[in-house]
């Protein structure tokens, strides 16, 4: 029992790490591609 226990606090463990990993991921390819299409907007505006 306290296996299965340590097991499943493991594994809730890796799924938050990673569900924060795509998270940031996303934020981070969001902000960039945003400023990038700024920038594509400036050189337009010019």
């Amino acid at each position: 029992m306290p296996l299965l226990i340590n097991l499943l606090s493991r594994f809730l463990g890796i799924t938050a790490l990673s569900s924060l990993f795509i998270n940031c991921s996303l934020i981070c390819h969001r902000n960039f591609t945003q400023q990038k299409y700024h920038q594509d907007i400036e050189l337009i505006a010019r």
